[in-house]
């Protein structure tokens, strides 16, 4: 029996996006498997990084410890978000675009007067010292639910409109399917 993924999670984006975030991973991206501990929180993942990422990375890299398509995607999820530097400062990057031509990162550690969901960078060129930054219209839990719609093919460009385009079109969608 084919599996008939829930649209429930469109009516938490405006008031609770980390909820609609989690409701979508899980109801469009099935267990594929028991958790190796190969992702954050498992035993190979210092717990201290987990235990401080802002609410809705955790909420993305929580289910994907047994959801690995997450991380097969074109411009894919890292397994580990990995700490670097930038010309911003330190930052946390938890994807890559275009093959490691650029990556998707927020601020290192968070800043406390962004209520725990912060900006997120796009970094074009990370390892030049030329690395263009551009700041993304949408915060990070806004962000990471836009980005998982992209990457999982369910809506066209994640750069290309906001999240509330990008939820008009899935909300079209989701009622011609009716």
């Amino acid at each position: 029996m084919t599996r008939t993924p829930g649209t429930e999670w469109i009516a938490c984006v405006e008031a609770n996006p980390i909820r609609a975030l989690e409701e979508f991973v899980t109801s469009w991206h099935p267990v594929e498997h028991a958790s190796t501990g190969a992702g954050p929180g498992g035993p190979d993942e210092p717990g201290e990084i987990y235990g401080e990422l802002p609410a809705a990375l955790a909420t993305v890299y929580r289910p994907a410890r047994a959801r690995p398509a997450l991380h097969r995607f074109r411009d894919p999820l890292l397994r580990r978000p990995e700490r670097a530097g930038g010309p911003l400062g330190e930052r946390l990057v938890f994807a890559r675009a275009h093959q490691g031509v650029g990556d998707w990162s927020i601020p290192w550690p968070p800043h406390p007067a962004d209520g725990g969901d912060p900006p997120v960078w796009f970094t074009l060129n990370p390892t030049l010292a030329s690395a263009e930054i551009t700041v993304e219209e949408e915060r990070l839990s806004r962000f990471l639910l836009q980005y998982t719609l992209c990457v999982s093919r369910r809506v066209p460009s994640h750069a290309t409109f906001p999240l509330s385009h990008l939820i008009s079109f899935v909300s079209h969608a989701r009622d011609n399917v009716k």
